[in-house]
């Protein structure tokens, strides 16, 4: 395979091309540069989408290369099957796996299958919340676990996104913050249960809801709260404690007896439906950009420098793991029954589950069910009981071997567009906001979205 140009000259050269398609600014363009060359198509909307990236495809097709389309965007439909008629139209081929499997999988499949034919050039047709870097991010991880002994110590894998800021101070945890695997499919979920039985034999799972908000671990001595820290980059994290103290559901003192006399609990931080549908009326009242979702409305509110701000607000806080070298408990069941009782909100919708069939009916329940709660989830976490066992297992740099996370497919829901308007931010950015008919949708009644 001859070698391609250096990254930052494509990056020339495909948005020098965008731009005079789109006849303005040409939207973001994400760049492999390891053959075969991945283009990403990300900013680009509709179906305009799929169309710039057949032309660019096609410009590619026109100076000798070999493209391949892949159609990702499982939350369009419409976006496959325009893009299939743009490929048959331009003679470039299209690969997809429909609108049943999820972007990052369909991405994955579609770099393993351009190798395979040796197409040099691969332009990813993207769901909105896909981004390359997840996609390639995968790649490195199999990689890395293929040939451990080429492994970077300083590799991207070994590191956790961070929210630190230079608002609050930076406090470093006790015990790391680590983020969890996640897996998209039945059968990626399979595999891990799989090796997790091969490796150990008999094992049961606790399986729990995955609320959607922003992390966050409570430090308690001799009984009460005496910080609360953000997950920051892992291993240090945002001291907010003065804001996590107006959340009612956080208790100030412990009840009951049994508590160590320090450790950390981990949990979320989440912005029940409730709040976020009164935030946002109150917003659209004064006028104000309304909030996008309830994730980020938690994380927003969590940074907020006015604790009667956050009060206001109406957050909400759910705990789910101990960190502590010396717990007084065999299973992680045991361990949530005995936060409960020391006054901590603890999820009641978790089950222990001893096969994979009993794991992939919690999750099909509440695939459904998550529609009628009062906040936000985005998957179940899954999760080894017996702390023997978890110790058994360890952990990667990044995550724990012994939990995983299953995400749900995102909602979709169809509705008629009204008008289009503008809304001119406080920097004078100016946002085309889509107004149509009210839809129920992830728990919420929207009415409005940014394009």
């Amino acid at each position: 395979m001859e070698s391609l140009l250096p990254a930052q000259q494509i990056v020339k050269i495909v948005n020098e091309e965008l731009i005079k398609l789109m006849g303005g600014e040409a939207p973001q363009i994400n760049i492999n540069p390891k053959p075969p060359t991945v283009v990403m198509m990300v900013g680009l909307q509709g179906a305009g989408k799929t169309t710039h990236a057949g032309k660019i495809a096609n410009m590619y097709k026109h100076k000798g290369k070999n493209p391949l389309l892949v159609a990702c965007d499982v939350y369009r439909p419409a976006a496959i099957k325009q893009l299939e008629i743009v490929g048959e139209k331009l003679g470039i081929p299209v690969f997809t796996l429909g609108d049943k499997v999820s972007p990052v999988k369909i991405a994955e499949e579609g770099l393993k299958y351009a190798k395979q034919k040796g197409y040099d050039m691969v332009f990813i047709d993207t769901a909105g919340r896909l981004q390359i870097d997840e996609v390639l991010m995968r790649e490195l991880q199999d990689l890395e676990a293929t040939y451990p002994e080429d492994a970077d110590p300083n590799s991207p894998t070994k590191r956790v996104g961070s929210d630190l800021t230079t608002e609050f101070e930076s406090i470093e945890h006790r015990y790391p913050m680590q983020s969890l695997a996640n897996t998209y499919s039945s059968e990626e979920l399979g595999e891990w249960i799989d090796r997790i039985v091969k490796e150990l034999g008999e094992v049961e799972f606790v399986t729990e809801l995955k609320f959607d908000g922003t992390a966050i671990s409570l430090c308690y001595e001799n009984g009460a709260l005496k910080r609360a820290v953000t997950r920051g980059d892992g291993r240090r994290g945002d001291d907010v404690t003065n804001n996590v103290r107006t959340i009612t559901s956080v208790p100030l003192k412990l009840r009951g007896e049994g508590y160590p006399a320090l450790f950390e609990i981990r949990g979320e931080i989440i912005m029940p439906y409730a709040s976020f549908d009164r935030l946002n009326r109150e917003r659209e009242a004064a006028g104000e950009p309304l909030l996008a979702n309830p994730r980020n409305a938690a994380a927003g509110t969590l940074k907020l420098q006015s604790s009667q701000t956050v009060a206001h607000r109406g957050l909400d806080c759910t705990l789910y793991h101990l960190a502590d070298d010396n717990l007084p408990y065999t299973t992680h069941a045991e361990m949530l029954s005995a936060a409960r009782g020391w006054g901590f909100k603890i999820s009641d919708h978790t089950a222990i589950c001893r096969s994979r069939e009993e794991v992939e009916k919690f999750i099909a329940y509440w695939d459904t069910e998550r529609k009628a709660l009062p906040y936000a989830t985005d998957g179940v976490v899954i999760k080894v009981n017996s702390y023997a066992q978890q110790r058994t297992l360890g952990s990667t740099a990044k995550a724990p071997r012994w939990a995983v996370a299953y995400k749900f497919q995102a909602e979709k829901a169809l509705t008629r567009l009204s008008e289009v308007t503008y809304q001119v931010g406080r920097t004078g950015a100016v946002t085309p906001v889509a107004n149509f008919e009210p839809v129920q949708l992830s728990g919420t009644m929207v009415k409005r979205a940014t394009l």
